[in-house]
């Protein structure tokens, strides 16, 4: 049986309003873009210890103007264990989606709170299926950690 365990989580995060305040008052629909990656390491202590980061770059244009550039790395230090040994395979699937599952929440929160502190729109971000995006992407021969990109409709 797996177990993992978050044990602390946290954030940096980036916002650059850009083309302010004209962007304000250009009269057309923001187009925004959201790229998901991730990345992870192994840590001394505790043992079975992972450093998972969830890294969200949003990005808006507004009639050809840049709007802004957000980047929110939602951090979680995870405890995974085993009754047996985690093969590599089952390692990179629980970081892939369990780890991922439950960082992205957090990163959804500040990503919605730093728009409304900058006075843009908030985007309401998809619902990421982390189970399919894996099978999709080691099906696909692709590096796990590669990156995703949404477009948002406004």
């Amino acid at each position: 049986m797996l177990t993992i365990k978050l044990t602390k989580d946290f954030c940096s995060s980036s916002f650059k309003p850009k083309n302010v305040p004209a962007i304000f008052f250009v009269q057309s629909e923001y187009q925004t873009n959201l790229q998901v990656t991730h990345d992870y390491k192994p840590l001394r202590k505790p043992d079975h210890g992972y450093m998972v980061n969830l890294t969200c770059k949003l990005s808006a244009t507004k009639a050809g103007l840049e709007a802004y550039q957000l980047t929110v790395v939602q951090s979680g230090v995870f405890e995974i264990t085993a009754d047996e040994e985690i093969s590599q395979h089952v390692l990179e699937e629980a970081i892939a989606v369990h780890c991922l599952e439950r960082l992205f929440p957090y990163a959804r929160t500040i990503i919605t709170q730093l728009l409304l502190s900058g006075g843009f729109p908030i985007v309401v971000l998809p619902q990421i299926d982390f189970k399919q995006r894996y099978a999709s992407r080691t099906e696909a021969g692709e590096d796990a950690e590669a990156a995703a990109s949404v477009r948002l409709s406004p």
